[in-house]
């Protein structure tokens, strides 16, 4: 990886860690994307690294046409055991993997093709590594983004901390992945091999107790395919704007309530302020009837 003095700050988490990204092709039933297509979404993975002024490995391996019998029968079973979007989409991953493993580098960051890296990017990825290597985390997937718009809870938010262990993950648009979670995958599907497409894989994974997943707050990448930004095979032009615009309302309300929970949470019932308050509240509300009840009644 190549940094400039702009980003120097990523190398002061003393962590090695490499970006690998993939250019994958989607087909609408028997049609694919035409090249101009696959350049278009090229050129727009290049402009968010060099945004950064950050250097890729690009995994142009494992399209659809390139999947044989052979690498079928080796990493799949089940629906995934034939060529589609999602057994390309499963195989590049997995690529990815094998990339890791043969650097002397801890963390790779794994970027699909149409991933938009929020302007937080630089800041938060340091200090995610800065938290990994502090707590001396291994066997981990952490999720960057909100393409599904899942966030941690409000009460869940801790200062100063960024990673929130979960149960499953959110997409795999962009995610950090450490050597030892690589190994493990890759030897895992060497027995069992891969029979869910690639987030629902690291799900099953992570239930099984081979794989720790971490939700990163804030995130700091989502997919344009899914928040309308980039045109999707399964949209219009005409009606991309308005799913950016839904999409967009419903993230804001998201967001909202996240701030709102952890704020009431952490000034009302964390700091017991609220326990304080109902205990005033029925002393009062005691004392009032108590003096309706012992007071003197009038004589007639």
């Amino acid at each position: 990886m190549k940094f400039n003095k702009k980003h120097s700050n990523f190398l002061k988490t003393g962590y090695k860690y490499s970006f690998f990204t993939f250019q994958i092709k989607h087909p609408i039933g028997n049609i694919y994307y035409h090249v101009s297509d696959a350049i278009e979404r090229e050129r727009h993975i290049k402009f968010q690294l060099s945004k950064f002024q950050l250097d890729a490995v690009f995994i142009n391996e494992g399209d659809k046409k390139d999947l044989t019998t052979f690498i079928l029968q080796q990493y799949f079973s089940g629906s995934m055991q034939k060529v589609s979007a999602a057994t390309s989409c499963a195989y590049k991953h997995l690529l990815s993997y094998q990339k890791l493993l043969k650097t002397n580098e801890d963390v790779c960051l794994v970027l699909e093709d149409d991933v938009i890296l929020y302007k937080n990017f630089a800041s938060k990825i340091s200090e995610i590594l800065a938290e990994i290597k502090k707590e001396k985390m291994s066997g981990f997937i952490i999720s960057l983004e909100d393409s599904a718009l899942d966030y941690v809870g409000g009460r869940e938010l801790k200062k100063g901390i960024l990673l929130y262990e979960k149960s499953r993950g959110r997409m795999t648009g962009a995610y950090l992945i450490d050597q030892l979670a690589a190994k493990n995958i890759l030897e895992f599907i060497e027995d069992e091999k891969c029979a869910l497409p690639i987030d629902w894989f690291h799900n099953l994974y992570a239930k099984k107790g081979l794989l720790k997943i971490y939700w990163s707050h804030p995130t700091i990448a989502v997919q344009g395919s899914l928040d309308g930004s980039i045109t999707s095979l399964i949209d219009h032009k005409a009606t991309r704007y308005l799913r950016r615009f839904f999409l967009a309302c419903k993230g804001f309300i998201r967001k909202s309530y996240i701030v709102f929970d952890s704020y009431f949470f952490n000034f009302f019932i964390r700091e017991n302020l609220l326990k304080s308050a109902i205990q005033r509240s029925s002393f009062s509300l005691i004392l009032i009837f108590s003096c309706f009840v012992l007071s003197p009644k009038p004589q007639r």
